[in-house]
């Protein structure tokens, strides 16, 4: 929709010897003082009321419908002690020669995030998987389709399923690793009833990620010096 400049087309269709009468230019100012700020408005109305397009106050009404708050809980920035296989950001021991290894105990009542506002990019994603959350029969096929309107178009996902109801999940996108760590942190990424994420690996790499022999999937090979268009990127596990 093109936004016309009303006075500019009034004042164009005057009479020649109305053209230069200050008090009748003056009128027509005030009568449609106003018009382009209420037809940018109305534009507003058609255009941005996508999940694709909507910013602001209109992607939060969307994500209101959907149930999907623009506050979410960020754990990625929280890094506290714990052993291998424990859940969240977790590091090991320090050392006494080197402070900047390790990491600190959690107390009992200390929370293990915070919650932040999403800007619209980041919350437009997390809309979308919620979109997809909120279906229940999902086969993977479907999953995988959804994973890639999520992310965006050139996004590719690989999802291998492991008995008995585990599947384990491969992003190849260009969305920052951070989202993608949000969204695994906040549970976001949509998955068919009654089956589990195992590992989810996470690359920005286009030639696939590095694999050995069996993985199946985005699995890529080594490099090679000559040619460094060959071989796959190593993925991050979030």
């Amino acid at each position: 929709m093109t936004i016309l400049n009303h006075k500019d087309i009034y004042k164009a269709r005057l009479l020649q010897q109305f053209k230069s009468s200050t008090n009748l230019i003056a009128l027509i100012d005030a009568l449609i003082e106003g018009q382009g700020e209420l037809e940018t408005v109305l534009d507003q109305l058609l255009t941005q009321r996508s999940v694709e397009t909507a910013i602001g106050l209109q992607l939060d009404i969307i994500g209101e419908i959907v149930g999907q708050p623009r506050s979410i809980l960020d754990t990625t920035g929280l890094e506290f002690f714990g052993y291998a296989g424990a859940a969240g950001d977790i590091d090991g021991y320090g050392t006494i020669t080197d402070s900047t290894l390790g990491a600190r105990y959690r107390g009992a009542s200390e929370e293990t995030g915070v919650f932040r506002e999403l800007g619209d990019t980041e919350y437009r994603i997390f809309i979308k998987a919620k979109i997809f959350k909120n279906v229940k029969n999902v086969t993977i096929p479907d999953l995988q389709d959804a994973i890639v309107y999520m992310l965006g178009e050139g996004s590719v996902v690989s999802v291998l399923e492991e008995y008995p109801a585990k599947a384990n999940l491969t992003i190849i996108s260009q969305i920052p690793v951070s989202t993608a760590q949000l969204l695994v942190a906040n549970d976001a990424i949509p998955r068919p009833a009654g089956v589990g994420w195992g590992t989810i690996t996470f690359s920005t790499g286009d030639g696939g990620v590095f694999a050995f022999s069996g993985f199946g999937g985005l699995g890529s090979t080594f490099g090679e010096i000559e040619d460094p268009t060959v071989g796959g990127t190593f993925a991050e596990i979030i």
